[in-house]
């Protein structure tokens, strides 16, 4: 195994994430590094969402998504050579950083892709059914994706687990190859950027509040249960 992770009671409330695993156990920093590690994949998709609604204008919804994809696998391999770089914890930090920030930028790319195909495809009448069902299919894939990661991790070590997590999205560009894309709006009036963050930022902040809040929760009952265990 290539990371093996710690499990004292300061560590565990991030420790479930194969990355942060990487970070809080052989590499010796704490959960303020990890929780960068996993933190700067969001800040990449915040910042490149502007650019991946561009792009699927432009290009087509399928190519944003195929693109996205290449980003997910390319950024999984560059964390599978963080995993190989254990042995030089600086340089190995700097590489899981950059790999999440590519990660960071497949997931806005998927993103805006996959919502743009549906809606293009049933139309704007049926994006409520869209954004709903691309809803359960990302919250289905965490909730199997992170017993499964942590199981890939336990068998195979940081690198193995890396090494499958870029062979999924290869798997899903095989998937979307013959699939038929949408019409593209290359000269559709867009507004700004700016624009529409002003118009939806009410709403985005109680999803972000909401995110914090759930997230706060998680880690109180985490440090909750590793003091118990470390009692007993």
């Amino acid at each position: 195994m290539v990371f093996q992770s710690t499990r004292e009671p300061a560590q565990a409330s991030l420790s479930r994430f194969p990355s942060c695993r990487s970070l809080t156990g052989p590499l010796a920093l704490n959960n303020v590094w990890a929780g960068l590690a996993v933190g700067i994949a969001f800040f990449a998709t915040i910042v490149t969402r502007g650019y991946a609604g561009s792009l699927s204008d432009r290009r087509g919804a399928k190519v944003a998504a195929g693109l996205g994809l290449a980003f997910y696998a390319a950024g999984a391999a560059t964390s599978l050579v963080a995993g190989l770089l254990s042995h030089v914890p600086a340089v190995a930090l700097l590489v899981l950083l950059a790999a999440r920030l590519v990660l960071g930028v497949g997931e806005s790319l998927v993103g805006v892709g996959v919502i743009t195909w549906g809606v293009g495809i049933v139309g704007l009448s049926r994006s409520a059914r869209v954004l709903a069902l691309i809803g359960a299919a990302i919250y289905g894939a965490l909730a199997v994706g992170g017993p499964t990661g942590l199981a890939l991790l336990g068998q195979f070590g940081f690198a193995g687990a890396m090494a499958v997590s870029a062979l999924l999205p290869c798997l899903g560009l095989l998937a979307i190859w013959p699939m038929a894309g949408i019409v593209r709006r290359p000269d559709a009036e867009r507004p700004s950027f700016r624009s529409v963050v002003g118009k939806i930022w009410w709403y985005g902040m109680m999803v972000c509040l909401q995110g914090i809040g759930f997230a706060s929760i998680g880690w109180r009952s985490d440090r909750l249960r590793s003091k118990r265990s470390a009692k007993s």
